[in-house]
C-alpha cells in the first residue's frame, strides 16, 4: 500500500526510535495516511466534491482504537482545496 511506503519512510528518518517504536509509529502513520487517502478518493467523486464546495460538506478522517473505543480525530484533508483544484 501507498500509505504504507508513506509510513516507512517517514519512520527511516526517524533514527532516535527504538525497533519497537518504529513498528508502532509505522502503523499509526500508515493507518492515518489510509485514513486522508480514502478521503483523496471520495474527492475524486464528481458528486462529493461538488457537495465539499457548493454546499458545505465536510469530510473528516478519524480512527477508532477498538481497544479502548476512544476516537483520534485527524480532521479534513490538509491539501482538500488543492484536490479540489480551487
Amino acid at each position: 500500500m501507498v500509505s504504507t511506503l508513506r509510513a516507512g519512510e517517514q519512520v527511516k528518518a526517524s533514527p532516535s526510535l527504538t525497533s519497537a517504536g518504529k513498528d508502532t509509529l509505522m502503523r499509526k502513520l500508515a493507518v492515518e495516511l489510509n485514513a486522508l487517502y480514502t478521503i483523496e478518493q471520495l474527492l475524486t467523486s464528481p458528486i462529493i466534491a461538488k457537495a465539499v464546495k457548493e454546499d458545505g460538506l465536510e469530510l473528516h478522517a478519524s480512527v477508532l482504537d477498538c481497544t479502548s473505543g476512544k476516537v483520534n480525530f485527524i480532521g479534513e484533508h490538509p491539501m482538500q482545496a488543492e484536490i479540489l483544484g480551487a
